[in-house]
């Protein structure tokens, strides 16, 4: 068997931070209800030529697995928090940010864009039967090629949220998912029509369970007051507020929500009929606008997770809670680092840049 064959979409490193051995994990499966015990890690995420026959990819993120691998571990070990600007630093904000896009729910949501997209143009031309088209799904068979290239050129978008973490002493442990890497915005709770989880959105928070006592989240600063003032670290000694956590990556997971302890299959199974009623069935909020040319113009973004983010320590400053509803739409966190980031992909695609020559972008644009 090829190396490459068997592709882990979450990595197993990661996910042996939830197990007891190591080796097994235990897990609930959302579409059975079914809890299974110790199965296999390398039975996990992963599926034959699940990103093709491409090696590159599967090379590229063996590399960052790597790297991450020990990183990770000494975050959990040790409560270290990479200073800005360090190798550690863009170590984790790759990590994280490629895991995000590369998952078997991402590549269903990219899917449903593409469906919906097509469907949406071939409805305009009057020979298209569209009760036909009800009845047909339009996929890629590839779907995640662009948004992992995406996720390895605009990775840098993130190197400006601060670093905080949350070490559960409550008795809940913090669980993951089949998409643990979750994307939220407290910021624009009450922005209802557009989506504000963009990498370069203003009040992005991203979330990372490390293990069942350790949270990572990127944040951003100039939002949010995480914990206390100068601390990097915040224990969490409340259940609800790790059941609040936890309640993400139940909204958010497209299989199985994997969980440390045996001991801890009555509250997960309790949790999974509360829990998945609040599912989004959707992964796509698909938008249609007339331009002022009468053109139609096409978009969509993720739904909104079904939920308040409800941790005390995780909170809006005062001077920004004063924004209207529709201040907030579509805001831009760093306008200056976006179009940084634009140009180094344009740079990209006319080859006179690799994706990793980031910091050679950066001191030609002051030299």
């Amino acid at each position: 068997m090829s190396k490459a064959k068997t592709q882990h979409y979450v990595p197993q490193f990661y996910l042996r931070n939830f197990s007891i051995n190591g080796k097994s994990i235990n897990f609930l499966n959302l579409s059975t209800g079914r809890i299974v015990l110790g199965d296999s890690i390398k039975n996990q995420c992963s599926e034959d030529y699940f990103y093709g026959k491409t090696i590159p990819i599967e090379k590229a993120f063996g590399e960052i697995e790597t790297n991450s691998g020990v990183l990770l571990k000494n975050i959990i070990n040790n409560n270290y928090i990479p200073s800005a600007k360090t190798q550690d630093h863009s170590i984790l904000q790759l990590f994280m940010v490629t895991l995000h896009s590369r998952t078997k729910y991402k590549a269903e949501e990219m899917n449903e864009m593409v469906d919906k997209t097509s469907k949406s143009v071939l409805e305009l031309h009057p020979d298209v039967d569209k009760d036909l088209l009800d009845k047909i799904e339009i996929k890629t068979d590839f779907p995640l090629h662009y948004s992992i290239l995406n996720s390895f050129t605009r990775y840098h978008l993130v190197q400006d949220l601060s670093i905080h973490l949350f070490a559960n002493e409550s008795r809940n442990n913090f669980i993951t998912s089949d998409q643990p890497v979750i994307l939220y915005n407290k910021w624009t709770e009450d922005v209802k029509e557009y989506g504000a989880v963009g990498l370069a959105s203003k009040g992005l928070l991203i979330f990372l369970p490390l293990s069942p006592s350790k949270l990572l989240l990127l944040y951003d600063s100039s939002v949010y007051k995480i914990g206390n003032k100068k601390d990097s670290v915040t224990i969490l000694n409340d259940s609800k507020e790790a059941d609040n956590l936890n309640l993400m990556q139940w909204l958010k997971c497209r299989d199985n929500i994997y969980f440390i302890s045996e001991d801890e299959q009555n509250k997960i199974e309790n949790d999974a009929q509360i829990n998945i009623r609040l599912r989004q069935k959707s992964k796509i909020n698909f938008m249609e606008r007339k331009a002022t040319n009468g053109s139609k113009i096409f978009g969509g973004h993720s739904p909104k997770l079904n939920m308040k983010l409800n941790v005390n320590s995780i909170k809006v400053r005062k001077q920004l809670r004063q924004f209207k509803t529709d201040e907030k739409i579509l805001a831009i966190r760093n306008p200056k680092l976006l179009a940084l980031v634009n140009e180094f992909g344009e740079q990209i695609k006319t080859k006179k840049y690799a994706s990793t020559d980031w910091n050679k972008f950066l001191e030609d644009k002051v030299t």
